[in-house]
């Protein structure tokens, strides 16, 4: 008596053949009075994948008949598996783009000269990242106003100008035109303060 292997779908004379198929080993032998039939056409094995060349294998039939035949080599026949490649290292995460070093920029109030022309400066807020030292954020003060959100590409060619015209620079020369601190932005309300463009604060740090 053969038993049905639910993994090849042909049929093997003890358990423990069927144990085999599964576990990837060579198909066993056909069963004890089982004619072995012969392949009539290249066909993948079932069990290990490579081809079987016409007539140089066997079938045996898939669920008991009804849905055709499935090819296998001979006994012994099957190829040993490849040793599977090993896998390749996962490529680092790559670093997020367009992050420059503005680390020489450290936060504060800049003035620099307009980009546009229709004023005589643009003015500046930098605030430093507190994940990553060398990330600067950029705002503009506007019209009294806040700081207020630009684009990206907006806030890099302003770190690229205090940088080109000088850190100290533009910084006091925010004080000197809005009167107010270069390090914190707060009014500057004595001439002392005004005189070195911030406040007794900020000077003391």
């Amino acid at each position: 008596m053969s038993i049905r292997c639910g993994k090849c779908q042909g049929r093997h004379e003890s358990v423990q053949a069927v144990r085999n198929c599964y576990a990837g080993a060579s198909p066993a032998p056909a069963a004890s009075g089982e004619r072995i039939r012969p392949n009539f056409y290249d066909a993948p094995c079932v069990l290990c994948g490579a081809m079987v060349q016409a007539r140089t294998g066997r079938v045996v039939r898939r669920d008991g008949g009804q849905t055709g035949w499935a090819t296998l080599h001979l006994t012994g026949e099957c190829p040993e598996s490849p040793e599977p490649a090993p896998k390749a290292s996962p490529a680092p995460a790559a670093k997020r783009s367009g992050w420059e070093d503005f680390s020489a920029v450290p936060g504060g109030y800049y003035a620099t000269i307009s980009a546009t022309g229709t004023n005589d400066f643009d003015f500046w807020y930098v605030k430093e990242g507190s994940r990553n030292p060398k990330v600067r954020f950029v705002k503009r003060v506007l019209g009294g106003q806040g700081p207020i959100r630009i684009p990206r590409e907006t806030a890099t060619e302003a770190l690229k100008a205090i940088l080109r015209e000088g850190v100290t620079l533009t910084g006091e020369r925010f004080a000197d035109e809005l009167g107010r601190c270069w390090k914190c932005g707060l009014p500057l309300t004595d001439e002392e303060s005004r005189a070195r463009r911030m406040g007794p604060v900020c000077a003391a740090k």
